[in-house]
């Protein structure tokens, strides 16, 4: 489903498609630039969708239900990519009239998302452990 509207005097389009209709290409991207584990919750059952960037080398994905873009985890990009799709992330809620709510996306999009005016709130820390040197002594 591309979804069309105006901005300014320009027309603009957001390429969105729920992931049951695109899985295909939501996991090769996944298979080469996913870097989260929660990442791969958008291949559950629920209806997650996916906003995909202008040459859909990168994605956001969100479940939408009343007046909310819940955002689970970072968009998937490569390196250097990532601004534009919080951009678009903006403005296809803007054109939605919703609020977009982002949850654990790590700090490279945290700062990117202050840059472009969003308001952070920390509401935990996720532990990374790393095994060969953890032990149970402490």
């Amino acid at each position: 489903m591309a979804v069309r509207g105006k901005e300014g005097s320009g027309v603009f389009s957001h390429d969105v498609r729920y992931v049951a209709d695109c899985e295909h290409e939501v996991r090769l991207l996944l298979s080469e630039h996913g870097r989260e584990a929660g990442h791969y919750h958008s291949l559950s059952d629920d209806p997650w969708q996916v906003l995909w960037n202008e040459d859909r080398t990168g994605l956001v994905m969100f479940l939408e239900h009343g007046r909310c873009l819940f955002v689970w985890r970072s968009p998937v990009a490569p390196a250097g990519r990532e601004s534009g799709i919080l951009e678009l992330l903006q403005s296809y809620a803007a054109q939605r009239r919703r609020l977009v709510v982002a949850a654990l996306v790590s700090e490279t999009y945290c700062r990117l998302g202050i840059e472009l005016g969003m308001r952070p709130v920390w509401i935990g820390h996720e532990t990374f452990h790393s095994l060969p040197e953890w032990s149970s002594s402490g």
